[in-house]
């Protein structure tokens, strides 16, 4: 696109900050995120590899041969710049999913808490309800065109 993102600029001119150093570099960018464009410049590579960054864990991934051809290709199609991009998306991934399946665990507890504070249901009986089951069944298979 020829500009400078934005987010770029900001982070480079923090890295440099952070630092102590005056010199900053800005590229253009069309959809490489600014951890990219920081490590393919000589100035903020010193920085990114001097930078303190608290927030961040180092850890190993171990991988199939299969699932890191996936991650190298789409590195290669530049889809990501790095390894460590796609197993943050992967963990962003697995952690929307998570929060979705922890939301309907707690949906499910309360619709039981609400059946359960509702009283008893009273005493079944399982004789008329297979009546009316059965019951059921015939009149849906005689409507049916085919008897099915």
């Amino acid at each position: 696109t020829g500009q400078t993102s934005p987010l770029i600029n900001i982070a480079t001119r923090l890295a440099c900050e952070n630092l102590g150093t005056k010199q900053a570099l800005f590229l253009p960018c069309s959809r490489h995120q600014w951890t990219y464009l920081l490590i393919r410049c000589n100035i903020c590579a010193k920085i990114v590899r001097g930078a303190r960054v608290s927030n961040v864990q180092k850890i190993s991934v171990s991988l199939t041969n299969q699932q890191m051809a996936n991650v190298r290709a789409a590195i290669e199609a530049g889809e990501y710049a790095t390894p460590t991009e796609v197993i943050r998306e992967a963990m962003r991934d697995w952690q929307a999913k998570r929060d979705a399946r922890q939301d309907e665990s707690r949906r499910l507890r309360q619709i039981w808490d609400e059946g359960k504070a509702s009283g008893d249901g009273g005493p079944a009986d399982f004789d008329a309800l297979r009546r009316e089951a059965r019951s059921r069944l015939k009149d849906k298979n005689a409507a049916s065109p085919n008897g099915e």
